[in-house]
């Protein structure tokens, strides 16, 4: 069974690349991260209002699905190549730009790789 960070719109969680690294890699040498995992809706019941999933990279734009509804397949979102010299991972669910109304949804089994 598939596991992940969901919330309801509007949600975001920001990790620190060089806590995680510090706390759970001491003297590991990072060339680059690497992020894997799709991003989906969870609420398939009542109103089919759209999410859309976001990551950021140091507050930089990296990845954001298209709008995503009840019956649309999972967004892969994931990022190939983030630099050695990343510091914050954000993820963010939103509203579509519509109602939040049954705006759940999920990054579904995300993976953060150090290389």
């Amino acid at each position: 069974m598939p596991g992940g960070i969901g919330a309801h719109a509007n949600w975001m969680v920001t990790f620190d690349l060089g806590e995680i690294k510090a706390t759970h890699f001491s003297g590991a040498t990072v060339n680059h991260y690497s992020f894997s995992g799709s991003y989906d809706r969870v609420t398939q019941s009542g109103n089919d209002n759209g999410s859309v999933g976001i990551i950021y990279i140091d507050g930089v734009l990296a990845k954001a699905s298209n709008i995503v509804y009840n019956n649309d397949p999972a967004y892969d979102m994931s990022i190939t190549n983030i630099p050695n010299t990343a510091r914050f991972l954000t993820l963010v669910i939103t509203d579509g730009n519509d109602s939040s109304d049954h705006d759940d949804a999920a990054f579904i089994n995300p993976v953060l790789n150090i290389h």
